[in-house]
């Protein structure tokens, strides 16, 4: 089964369920470009999902990480997370979706003991490679995953209930080893709307941006959006903006050869002079100066 697009609801949650009848798991074999653009939006589900790169490479976008998943590789995303996905060139993926119930009955214990540690300790993905024996154990699981949910077989449903088994009694025993995020309070509407006006920044920086324009790209009020930044990063909106436009001044400063004038302009900042103070602000040093700083042998080698 291929999907062409990420239907969303406004919190960026995934409207289409991944549901078979009665049977919670759903099987894909997706070309990555199939999606507009190569890339599925960002988004969120109940379900954990497992993603096997079969050819070429694959971007995952997860919070402030962007993962490249070679082909070999495979990665698994806790309930709950946003995520999005990208791939600049061939992106062949296979991937299951299933609710955590596939595992065990909610009110059972082994509900609470194997499945609820996942949904409560913030937890958020883990990418599997070929290289670690127990996660090319989850690898070669899922391949035989893949194979029999594509087959249908008799009683196919019982054999994939204990595949999955398998597979996540080898996640927990290792569920220390995953990467996780900070459990701050955010509810997933306002961490949804917080990424999507964050992702409108990082395509819009070098333009004229206003408060408006940021609220409207989640289609929400400009008091929403001050509100989800204070909560979710603790600055206003357009601190930000101007935060992430001298981060890419501060990349084009140490790895191009444009003049100072040319770099403000580029990323938005029309006044010379007033970029010269948030520079100083931020990094507490000229643009002129930290560009010489790193140009200077004497520097580069720790020599002062």
């Amino acid at each position: 089964m291929q999907q062409t697009e990420i239907i969303r609801d406004e919190s960026l949650r995934e409207l289409i369920s991944h549901s078979t009848n009665r049977f919670p798991f759903r099987y894909y074999y997706e070309d990555m470009k199939q999606f507009q653009h190569n890339t599925a939006a960002l988004h969120w589900h109940t379900e954990f999902e497992f993603v096997t790169v079969k050819k070429g490479l694959v971007y995952f976008e997860i919070g402030e990480e962007r993962i490249p998943v070679s082909a070999g590789e495979g990665i698994f995303i806790n309930s709950r997370i946003l995520h999005g996905l990208f791939a600049p060139g061939e992106g062949i993926i296979p991937n299951i979706l299933f609710a955590p119930e596939l595992i065990a009955g909610e009110e059972s214990s082994l509900y609470e003991t194997y499945v609820s540690c996942f949904l409560t300790s913030g937890i958020s993905h883990l990418k599997l490679s070929g290289d670690v024996s127990w996660q090319k154990r989850i690898l070669d699981l899922l391949d035989t995953v893949y194979h029999t949910a594509r087959e249908g077989a008799a009683a196919y449903e019982l054999e994939i209930h204990i595949l999955i088994c398998r597979l996540w009694q080898i996640l927990y025993a290792h569920r220390e080893d995953m990467a996780r995020r900070p459990l701050d309070g955010l509810s997933i509407r306002t961490r949804g709307r917080l990424q999507t006006m964050l992702r409108y920044i990082e395509q819009h920086y070098p333009e004229k941006i206003s408060l408006s324009d940021i609220a409207d790209s989640a289609s929400i009020s400009r008091s929403e959006a001050i509100r989800c930044f204070q909560a979710g990063m603790h600055i206003s909106p357009m601190a930000c903006v101007n935060d992430y436009r001298l981060s890419r001044a501060k990349e084009l400063l140490l790895c191009t050869n444009d003049s100072v004038t040319e770099i403000a302009l580029s990323v938005g900042l029309e006044n010379c002079s007033y970029f010269d103070r948030l520079f100083l602000r931020k990094y507490g040093t000229s643009p002129r100066a930290m560009r010489r700083s790193a140009s200077n042998p004497r520097f580069k080698s720790g020599e002062h």
